[in-house]
Formats: C-alpha cells, structure tokens, sequence
C-alpha cells in the first residue's frame, strides 16, 4: 500500500550522469550561491514555476531546448530543467562537489536544515519557504552532488479545519462511492500497474500523493494521504485536532463521527476513521481515511 519516497525525475538523472565527470573537480559555491538566505541562485532569480519554454529561454537564453548548460565561467556547475506537462515542473542543478562539502557549504550559508534518509540509506538535505514557495533538495547522484528545487506548498494547507476531515482535494469525495464519481470530482487520478489502484500528485506539496483503494473495482473503499515526515505532519494534526487515540495493535487514530460515507447498501453513514501509519526511514508515511477501524 505505501510507497517509497519519490525520487528524482529519471530522465533528467540520466542526463546528468551521463555528464558527469570521473574526477570531482570544485565548482566556485560561493559566487553560484551567493545568497546568505535560502532561494534560487542569482543567476535563476527570474525563473517561476509554471513557465514554458519560451518565458524560460526569454530570461535565461542558454537554455533553449536544451535540457542542461553549463554555467559560463563556473563550468563545473550544470543547470537543467524539468517540462513535464509543457510548462516548468522542477530545476536540477548538478555541482561537481561531494555532498559533505557542499551541505557544510549550504547550510553554513541558509542556516541548519531537516535531514532525511532516503530508500538507498542516504542522506538527504531539505530548505523550505513557504513565502517564496520553494523548497530544495540536496542530494547524491553518483559522484556528484544535485540540488533540486520544486515548488512549494506547507503540507498544513490541506487540513485547514480544526476537526479531523479529509485533505481539501478530496473533501467532497465520499468513501463507498463510486469510482466514477471521485474521477468526475477529481480527474487528475491516474490508473496505475497494481490492481484496483489509482493515485494522484499533490503538485506543490511535499512528494504528496492521495490514493483511493478498491476491492470491487466500482466503490471506493479507503482513500490514503502518503507523504515524506520531513514536514512533521503528525505534530501539525496533534496542534489541530488533539492527541490521537490508540488501537489495541498500537497504531494511531483520529475519528470525525459526522463525516460522511455510503455503506455496501449505498446508504449515508456517519463516522470517519484517520489511521496515521509511520513507516520506516526513507519510506512514505500516510494517513488512510476509512470507514472502519479494521487495521
């Protein structure tokens, strides 16, 4: 049911490796990032999320359709983007450093910054703002060092209510109805390989996905929020809807008793489970909505 957490844009991986060379030289960090707080590098200042290629290459001609350049006078340094969906998903920025060197270098510079492991057991480097809405990643791709920036939502945003409830793309969506119906309401799901099993990408947020369940293939029977920890969501439910309660197997839960659902009859019924399931290190936790609590 969970999902490892979602890694880099394979394409765009493939790309930087295929380029990267076979001795680590030293880029000049200090005058790429020359920022004393966290945001894009002066060189990509006028670069927003959302663009097409044309707004891209308007502000940074060396882009053209090419994928990557090589940043001139400091060539040790690549830029490359992602255009999933024609307009600009996510910039990839390929430094020829270790990743000691360059997380020493960037939080010396940002300031201290969550951490986490990955699903290969390494470390990951994570800045957040929520008033320029970007957020960044840093990590290893073979000898080099990638930071990755996205756009940028505080996973808090989805639970506005000071009551258990349903993330608000999915808020209207009721647990037994149809599997037409949550496509009707929410078109972005997405069939995926395993059996009766569709998801959808909170652009914006944390590597958030919803996924809805279903046995029958027609009605759905649970929906799941999966998402990294980096953000604490589970602090942030606790702040909003208090201490959750425990089953006898030891997992947490919250229950709303006036949320709705439709029985196996197709009958309105009152009460909503939220099951919070903490998964190992470098594995997406989740919160499932359902109607029972059969764990």
């Amino acid at each position: 049911m969970y999902v490892r957490k979602i890694l880099s844009n394979a394409i765009v991986v493939a790309v930087l490796l295929c380029t990267a060379t076979s001795v680590i030289a030293a880029p000049d960090l200090k005058s790429f990032f020359s920022s004393p707080q966290f945001d894009l590098p002066p060189l990509l200042k006028d670069v927003k999320f959302g663009m097409s290629d044309a707004e891209i290459q308007r502000v940074i001609p060396e882009f053209k359709e090419n994928y990557y350049f090589k940043v001139k006078g400091n060539e040790d340094i690549q830029v490359a983007k992602d255009m999933s969906g024609g307009s600009l998903q996510a910039i990839y920025i390929e430094l020829a450093s270790d990743l000691t060197k360059t997380s020493s270098f960037l939080q010396q510079q940002w300031g201290k910054t969550p951490t986490q492991i990955n699903a290969l057991n390494e470390t990951e480097y994570h800045w957040l703002d929520a008033g320029k809405g970007i957020r960044a990643k840093l990590d290893k791709q073979a000898s080099v060092s990638q930071l990755s920036y996205y756009k940028y939502i505080p996973i808090q945003t989805l639970f506005p209510q000071n009551i258990p409830s349903l993330p608000t793309p999915i808020e209207k969506i009721r647990i037994g109805s149809s599997v037409a119906n949550i496509k009707k309401i929410s078109p972005d799901f997405r069939d995926k390989k395993f059996p009766n099993t569709n998801y959808t990408d909170l652009k914006g947020y944390f590597d958030a996905r919803i996924w809805y369940f279903s046995e029958k293939k027609s009605t759905i029977d649970s929906l799941t929020l999966s998402f990294p920890n980096v953000e604490n969501l589970r602090g942030i439910l606790i702040k909003k809807w208090g201490a959750p309660k425990k089953n006898a197997a030891g997992k947490e839960y919250w229950k709303n008793d006036s949320l709705e659902y439709l029985d196996a009859k197709g009958k309105t019924k009152k009460g909503i489970f939220i099951i919070y399931q903490a998964e190992p290190e470098g594995f997406n936790h989740s919160l499932e909505f359902k109607s029972n609590l059969d764990l």
